[in-house]
């Protein structure tokens, strides 16, 4: 009996070894991955223009592992060597790599290529990513280059409900627009949402007044238009 009690003992003892051994042998941490190869921008290979601009060598160096450097590097062809292919190209790596300003970029230079459809094409990728001077350049795109005036407007006014300084180009712009349609009520009141956000009332009536001449009826309805318009974020609510 004694020795049948020893051997289940050790069964037990050695059942317990083996249940450790394998509870070790499981991971434990994360499931591992594995990062994809960065590619590296060897100096011998570099476009033989790059290489009289150091920064532009430093530029293309570190392009690879740095995303902003390859928007740098982009900026380069496109304003300094006016280059806008290879200037979407390393936008698109910028981009990529999750750089989403890139966007905007691309997109002034298919511009420039006179390639609109792509143009806004990475206007509207521009703005899905919350880059909001694209709504201004995609308005500008489509009132002067593409003449089709309800998108422009729809643009600029989609950036005048943010309601920021960045939106006073656009709102400029619905002020111009406006003027030219003989409108100068609305035109006055988009004058108003700029006093607005610059807190300039006294500068806008003398403008208003003495530069435009438009009559107190027009800036009194053009005032009372724009705390009720739709699409403003901001509206001057401190009188005449």
């Amino acid at each position: 009996m004694r020795k049948l009690l020893t051997s289940l003992i050790l069964i037990s003892l050695m059942s317990l070894i083996f249940t450790s051994c394998e509870e070790k042998s499981k991971p434990t941490g994360p499931p591992v991955t594995f990062i994809t190869e960065l590619p590296i921008y060897k100096k011998a290979d570099m476009d033989p223009r790059l290489k009289r601009y150091p920064k532009a060598v430093m530029f293309y160096e570190e392009a690879g592992s740095d995303p902003a450097s390859a928007f740098d590097l982009a900026l380069f062809y496109e304003d300094t060597l006016k280059d806008y292919n290879e200037a979407i190209i390393w936008y698109t790596r910028a981009y990529e790599k999750d750089y989403f300003k890139a966007a905007h970029n691309m997109a002034i230079s298919y511009t420039s290529l006179k390639d609109y459809e792509n143009a806004i094409k990475w206007y509207k990728i521009s703005i899905s990513k919350g880059i909001t001077d694209s709504y201004f350049n995609l308005g500008l795109l489509y009132e002067n280059t593409i003449k089709d005036k309800e998108q422009a407007l729809k643009y600029y006014k989609l950036d005048t409900k943010l309601g920021t300084v960045d939106s006073i180009e656009s709102i400029e712009n619905l002020t111009v627009f406006y003027s030219k349609q003989k409108d100068y009520v609305t035109s006055t009141a988009y004058y108003f949402a700029i006093a607005a956000i610059l807190n300039n009332k006294d500068e806008l009536l003398k403008y208003l007044r003495n530069d435009l001449k438009y009559s107190e009826e027009t800036i009194k309805k053009g005032y009372e238009l724009q705390l009720t318009m739709p699409g403003l974020k901001k509206r001057y609510k401190g009188g005449l």
